[in-house]
């Protein structure tokens, strides 16, 4: 996995990650004017951002990826839900979901990290008896405040890459009618 940071003019400064969240490596790769950034590099982030690490969820990430996932929620779904029940939604209850699933072998997680704070995550779900090559994105959430920095695109693509790393060929995903911003940001991706 790539993560990047627009450097100084004319360059990228990316490093590569292992799956297991080390890096590899780091480069500065130039850019040739009125020809883009080189192929190996799929997204740019801004330089609000900073440098983006995505890795796979680790068991440390838990309470911070519930809090993520309600504040993603509170913002996404407020004028569709009522107020009353996103207010009583809880981030305890939703950690120890998250605790007991991301040991299991037929989910994945995926987070984005800026230096230490959690910016968004993404969830695989295969079926538990069935096909291996259907996988659900089963959640892709980015904090509100980072939206539109490439974190979402940066979590889809790792997402993509472990799906077809264990033989998926179909990504499925629910959004709801109503969550146009969401309906639009996968109609981007294809």
């Amino acid at each position: 996995m790539l993560s990047e940071n627009a450097g100084a003019r004319g360059f990228y400064e990316a490093a590569v990650f292992r799956p297991d969240g080390t890096e590899v490596e780091e480069r500065r790769m130039p850019l040739a004017p009125g020809r883009g950034r080189p192929t190996e590099l799929r997204y740019r982030l801004p330089l609000r951002l900073g440098p983006l690490q995505v890795r796979p969820a680790l068991s440390r990430d838990v309470d911070a990826m519930a809090e993520l996932d309600l504040r993603v929620w509170r913002a996404a779904y407020g004028g569709l839900v009522s107020r009353e029940h996103l207010a009583g939604l809880e981030a305890e209850p939703l950690a120890e979901k998250l605790r007991s699933q991301l040991p299991e072998p037929w989910r994945w997680c995926a987070v984005a990290v800026r230096g230490d704070e959690l910016v968004g995550l993404g969830r695989l779900k295969w079926a538990v008896e069935g096909p291996m090559d259907v996988v659900e994105l089963a959640g892709l959430a980015v904090d509100p405040q980072y939206q539109g920095g490439g974190a979402g695109r940066a979590l889809a693509e790792a997402c993509a890459t472990e799906a077809r790393s264990r033989g998926a060929t179909v990504m499925v995903l629910w959004v709801l009618e109503h969550n146009a911003g969401a309906r639009a940001f996968y109609e981007r991706l294809g």
